[in-house]
C-alpha cells in the first residue's frame, strides 16, 4: 500500500496534472465561455477563498462546467485584489477576456467594480442574490428586530436566502412563549403585537398562495412582495443577455416578454450578423467544418413537468401566442424571422438538441445559441464548490494551506473528465 508521503507528493500531484491537461484540453475546444464566481471564508482557518468555474457548449451542443480554481485571496476583499486574482486565473488557463461572454457574482459593490475594471460582462446571480431580497422586504420590520433582540432563541431571517422569512416567522409562532417570557425578564420592547401573531399565522398557513384573500395584512405582505419583485427584475427585457438568451431558447422564445415593443430581436439580429461575419472571416482560413458529435441525452433544460412553479409559464405561454411576421429580404433578418415565425418546442425538451439538429440549417444562428445558452442564471455553482471546500477544510483538517485545498477540490470536481477518457 502506497504510504502517506507517496499519496501527498506524488500521487495527488500526479493526478492533478492529468485532470488538469484533460480539462486544458475540453476548454480549448469552446469558442465563447460563461464564468462564475463568489468569496469564501472558512470558519475553522484563518482563510478566504475566491472561486472560479467556467461554463461552456462544444460544437456537438454539448454543455460543459468546469471548476477552474478555489484560490486564497490573502488581505482586504478589494475590487483590486479581485480583479488581480482572477486575471491571473484566466491568465494560467490561457483564456481571453474577449472569449468571456458574462460573469455571473454577487451583487457586492467589490465584485461589480472589479469585472467593470476588467471591461469584462458581470451579473448578478439571478435566483439566489437578486430575487430573494423580496421576501425579505415584504416581512414586517418587527418581526425582523424580534429575532434580532431574541437572536440566541429563533431564526433570523437572511436577505439572499428565499425561504428563511417563512422559517423566521415560523421560529417566532414556535416559541412563542418563551420568546414572552425572555422579553419581559430583560424589558425588550421588540415583541410583535397579537395582530402581527396572526397575520404571521395566516402567511405561513397560505404561504402567500395565489388564491385571493380578503385579510388587508395578507395583501399588503403580498403587494410588497409583487412590488419588490418587479423592482428587482425591471431591467431584464432590456438586459440584452438575458434577453437574446430568452429569444435563442427554442422552448420560450418571445412568449415571455412583457412588451410588445420590445428590443430583443434587434439585439439578436446584431448578435447574429456578428457571428455571421465570424463565420465567414473562419471560413477563409479553413473550410471544412469540425464533425459533429453523436446526440447525448439529459443537460441543460430538463425542467420536471409536475413543477407547481414551473406550470406558471404554461400559462403565459398559452396567452402569448406570437403571429407569424413578414419575412426580410436580408439574409441574417430572415433567417431570425424564420426562427422565431416556429412554434415553440416542449419545455420538457432539451433545447441544445433542438439546435444540434438545426445547427446546419441556421449556423450563424446556433453559433449565438451557443454562446448565450451557455451562462448559468446563478453563481450557484461556486456556491456549490464551497461546500466540497467545507467537507476538505474541517475541524480536523484545518491546518491544510490553502494550496492543497485547491488541488483536492479540483480533482473532485474535474475528475470524471479523466474517468470518461479512460471509459472510452
Amino acid at each position: 500500500m502506497p504510504s502517506r508521503h507517496y499519496i501527498a507528493e506524488k500521487g495527488i500531484p500526479a493526478l492533478h496534472t492529468k485532470v488538469r491537461e484533460q480539462v486544458q484540453r475540453h476548454l480549448k475546444e469552446a469558442t465563447s465561455i460563461a464564468l462564475t464566481t463568489d468569496l469564501w471564508s472558512s470558519g475553522v482557518a484563518p482563510m478566504s477563498l475566491l472561486s472560479l468555474t467556467a461554463h461552456w457548449i462544444d460544437s456537438s451542443f454539448t454543455f460543459h462546467n468546469v471548476v477552474l480554481h478555489a484560490s486564497e485571496l490573502r488581505g482586504s476583499h478589494t475590487s483590486m485584489r479581485i480583479r488581480n486574482a482572477i486575471e491571473e486565473m484566466l491568465a494560467k488557463w490561457d483564456i481571453d477576456n474577449d472569449k468571456v461572454h458574462v460573469v455571473m457574482r454577487d451583487n457586492a459593490a467589490n465584485m461589480k467594480k472589479a469585472f467593470a475594471d476588467m471591461g469584462v460582462q458581470s451579473l448578478g446571480c439571478f435566483a439566489t442574490h437578486t430575487p430573494t431580497r423580496g421576501p425579505s422586504k415584504a416581512s414586517r420590520p418587527t418581526f425582523r428586530k424580534t429575532c434580532t433582540c431574541q437572536h440566541n432563541d429563533c431564526s433570523r431571517n437572511v436577505s439572499v436566502r428565499w425561504n428563511s422569512t417563512q422559517y423566521m416567522m415560523l421560529s417566532l409562532l414556535q416559541q412563542k412563549r418563551p420568546l414572552s417570557v425572555n422579553a419581559a425578564d430583560h424589558d425588550l420592547p421588540c415583541m410583535p403585537s397579537a395582530n402581527q401573531r396572526a397575520l404571521m399565522e395566516k402567511a405561513v398557513v397560505r404561504h402567500l398562495s395565489r388564491e385571493e384573500s380578503t385579510d388587508a395584512g395578507i395583501k399588503t405582505m403580498k403587494r410588497t412582495l409583487l412590488e419588490a419583485v418587479t423592482e428587482r427584475f425591471d431591467y431584464a427585457e432590456t438586459e440584452p443577455i438575458y434577453s437574446v438568451a430568452t429569444l435563442v431558447d427554442p422552448r420560450y422564445k418571445e412568449r415571455f416578454f412583457t412588451s410588445p415593443d420590445h428590443l430583443a430581436k434587434e439585439a439578436l439580429i446584431r448578435e447574429v450578423e456578428i457571428m455571421e461575419r465570424k463565420r465567414k472571416a473562419g471560413s477563409e482560413v479553413s473550410a471544412e467544418e469540425p464533425p459533429r458529435k453523436s446526440p447525448r441525452r439529459g443537460g441543460v433544460g430538463c425542467a420536471a413537468a409536475n413543477s407547481s412553479f414551473v406550470s406558471l409559464y404554461d400559462e403565459i405561454l398559452e396567452g402569448n401566442v406570437v403571429e407569424s411576421r413578414p419575412v426580410s429580404t436580408s439574409a441574417v433578418v430572415t433567417q431570425v424571422e424564420a426562427y422565431l415565425a416556429e412554434q415553440t418546442i416542449p419545455r420538457s425538451e432539451n433545447p441544445l438538441h433542438y439546435w444540434r439538429a438545426h445547427a446546419t440549417q441556421r449556423p450563424a444562428l446556433a453559433d449565438t445559441a451557443m454562446k448565450f445558452l451557455c451562462a448559468p442564471c446563478t453563481s450557484v455553482d461556486s456556491e456549490r464548490l464551497f461546500s466540497a471546500v467545507s467537507n476538505v477544510l474541517d475541524e480536523k483538517r484545518n491546518r491544510l494551506t490553502a494550496d492543497k485545498v485547491q488541488v483536492l477540490v479540483f480533482i473532485k470536481k474535474n475528475l470524471h473528465y479523466t474517468l470518461k477518457k479512460s471509459v472510452q
